[in-house]
Order: C-alpha cells, then structure tokens, then sequence
C-alpha cells in the first residue's frame, strides 16, 4: 500500500524554491496588488457617496427653505387680499 502526501519540503538554504512556490507568490503578488487596487476603488466610490449625499442634503435643505418662503408668501397674500377686501367694503360705503 503506498500512501500520497502532499508534503512541502521547507524552504531552506539546502532546498531552493521549486517553480510551484514561485508560482504562489507571483499569485500573492498579483493577489495583493488587485486587492490594492480594489480597495482604492472603493475609497474613491465611498467619497464620491459622499459628496452626492451631501448634494442631495443640500438640496432637500434649499426646497425646505423654499417651501417656508413659499408659505410666508402665500401667508401675505391672504392678509393683503383680506385687506383689500375692508378697502373695497368701505369704499361701497361711503357717500357718492
């Protein structure tokens, strides 16, 4: 019965990397490298999440000062129509 192991012999000042674990670290190479490159990608996709979110922020926060403008203009007409309505009202009242 033979039994198959895999089994690395360390690497030592004897054993001189075999073309396999020269394989494996280019692959860590490149491995590592992409994983760089990745996480510089998401870094820069996070800011730019960041600056749309705050654009959106900042345009929700102009519409609301919009629509607060929008009611006190609206408050005014309705009070310059109100008085516009006494105006005209005394105006049918008084003498020809």
């Amino acid at each position: 019965m033979h039994i198959h192991t895999n089994y690395r012999v360390p690497d030592t000042p004897d054993h001189h990397p075999t073309h396999q674990s020269s394989l494996q670290e280019d692959e860590l190479s490149q491995a590592r490298q992409i994983s760089s490159e990745r996480s510089n990608t998401i870094y820069e996709l996070q800011g730019q999440l960041v600056a749309h979110a705050s654009i959106l922020q900042s345009d929700t926060e102009q519409e609301k000062e919009e629509r607060e403008s929008m009611s006190a203009v609206r408050d005014e007409l309705h009070r310059q129509a109100g008085y516009l309505l006494i105006l005209e009202s005394t105006k049918v009242k008084l003498p020809k």
